[in-house]
């Protein structure tokens, strides 16, 4: 999970984070449309599991600065192993849930 803002536009564009595995996935996870704009977005993104990286990829015909803030991650749990969870028997997998997110700072 990550939040990005972007700061001091200039025209319009784009911006997109996505996992270091991948080449650029043709979708924007922000998009802006004039001069001076100040926006933001939470996003979800896998993350490549070697260095934990990710790439951002900037688009369209204008430029812009941003603020990237990882701001957890959801990692897959065996509910077998979760004794808190009392229906966990009744669930159609032991591998459906995510753990809670802990807050990173890079």
């Amino acid at each position: 999970m990550l939040n990005l803002t972007i700061v001091d536009t200039v025209g319009s564009g784009f911006v997109s984070v996505f996992s270091a595995d991948i080449s650029w996935p043709g979708s924007s996870t922000l998009n802006w449309y004039g001069a001076g704009q100040i926006n933001a977005n939470n996003a979800y993104t896998a993350i490549r599991q070697s260095d934990q990286g990710i790439k951002v990829y900037a688009g369209g015909g204008g430029s812009t600065n941003f603020v990237l803030d990882l701001v957890g991650r959801l990692t897959l749990v065996d509910l077998a192993t979760i004794s808190s969870l009392s229906s966990a028997a009744a669930m159609p997998s032991t591998k459906t849930a995510f753990s809670e997110v802990h807050r990173e700072r890079l």
